[in-house]
């Protein structure tokens, strides 16, 4: 894949199952997609659509029945599990609904932790610095709100230098006002540094701040759109 057509990630052909006893489940369903540089996409389903699985297969958590899928120029469907590990490492960064930081560690030592794997520890402070956090740094998980602690597991995943941001339900866990702060964050992100985000909800109002909308029904895209006018995160009502 030629990066300079501007696509970050491609998808093609891509299928996904399980065998559930004796049945067959499809996941995903020969899916095809193009993510473009600096887009911020919305994949929007109900449970079971298959937009999690999607997510996951871009991020390298799991691989493909069929198809091929490119990162960053790089087919990583071909890829062992060491490269896949690499991949994961220092390629994508993870926002998750849930934060998974490790309580034992400040903040800036679960920043620092990531980073170092990378190659990247001179990130770290600069990244909780980008999120609001510079007066956070020495702080344990248990002293934070759950907003601050989402902005720490955002500037661990910026602080790897992504080629892509991929957010699973990263405001489920938190309130109404702090999870459009958290929104209105990620918009910064990607408009200030052209970050890439691919966000997985099932709240269809968060859809309204996306510049691309892809909704999942039973593994397959049934309507993929760009978005005419997306709205600021702060104006966003649910």
């Amino acid at each position: 894949m030629d990066r300079q057509d501007g696509v970050i990630a491609r998808l093609e052909g891509v299928t996904k199952q399980y065998e559930v006893g004796d049945a067959i489940v499809s996941a995903l369903k020969d899916v095809s997609l193009d993510i473009l540089e600096g887009q911020f996409v919305v994949l929007l389903g109900p449970s079971g659509s298959g937009k999690t699985t999607l997510l996951n297969m871009i991020g390298g958590l799991d691989v493909p029945t069929r198809g091929q899928i490119w990162v960053g120029g790089s087919e990583i469907t071909n890829m062992n599990e060491a490269s896949l590990t690499m991949y994961r490492r220092k390629q994508v960064g993870f926002i998750f609904q849930f934060f998974n930081l490790v309580p034992s560690l400040t903040a800036g030592e679960n920043v620092e932790m990531v980073a170092e794997l990378t190659g990247n520890k001179r990130n770290a402070i600069p990244a909780l610095r980008s999120v609001g956090l510079g007066d956070r740094i020495g702080h344990f998980p248990a002293q934070l709100s759950g907003g601050e602690q989402q902005r720490v597991a955002i500037a661990r995943a910026l602080a790897k230098g992504p080629s892509i941001l991929l957010g699973d339900e990263p405001t489920g866990d938190l309130d109404y006002e702090t999870g459009k702060m958290i929104l209105g964050l990620m918009r910064r992100i990607n408009r200030s540094e052209n970050a890439t985000i691919l966000l997985v909800t099932h709240n269809v109002a968060i859809s309204r701040m996306a510049d691309r909308v892809i909704r999942m029904r039973s593994g397959e895209i049934v309507e993929d759109r760009a978005a005419e006018n997306p709205i600021h995160p702060e104006d966003l009502e649910w």
